[in-house]
């Protein structure tokens, strides 16, 4: 049993180590190209769609949850965000782990919310600083990935499948 639980502990990490890497790729094009660089749409695109992917995986592997990439499932992304803490304690809340964490199942809801409405996921550098990803539709922009930092990180109260049914609702008004 202690094996499987040091294999479970090694696979998170590796999780966020190739995770990390691959959506600080996008983040590191900005110190070489500067602010105003463009990313390809479909090159983002991509990135968001691994990115999704990679939520549904480390969910199945990490907690035997399985996100069938509907709407009701994400109810469960609420759960999983606090499962992380409760079994990586302090791990789960360093940057790096934040960062990862936020942005895969930031890109989970949001590829949800694409393929039942639409949008268009857009690299904001308005902050070089502080880059990040949004989801676009119509005229409202959807930050995904920051209302699941507001659960991690912030407030537990804060409910990501709130955010992303008022964001439907705002997508038929």
């Amino acid at each position: 049993m202690l094996m499987l639980a040091n294999y479970m502990g090694l696979a998170y990490h590796a999780f966020i180590q190739c995770a990390f890497l691959q959506i600080t790729r996008i983040y590191a094009l900005t110190l070489f190209k500067g602010p105003d660089m463009t990313i390809p749409q479909d090159e983002l695109q991509q990135l968001m769609t691994e990115s999704a992917s990679d939520a549904a995986k480390v969910s199945q592997e990490e907690f035997g949850i399985t996100l069938d990439f509907s709407a009701d499932s994400i109810a469960l992304v609420d759960d999983m965000l606090l499962a992380f803490v409760d079994k990586y304690k302090a791990d789960a809340l360093e940057d790096k782990h934040v960062f990862t964490l936020c942005n895969v199942f930031g890109a989970y809801i949001g590829e949800i919310f694409r393929n039942l409405v639409g949008g268009t996921w857009r690299y904001d550098t308005s902050d070089p600083k502080a880059p990040y990803v949004l989801l676009e539709y119509g005229e409202r922009s959807y930050a995904f990935a920051g209302i699941c930092y507001e659960r991690l990180v912030n407030d537990s109260a804060v409910s990501v499948k709130d955010y992303f049914d008022q964001a439907l609702s705002n997508s038929t008004q």
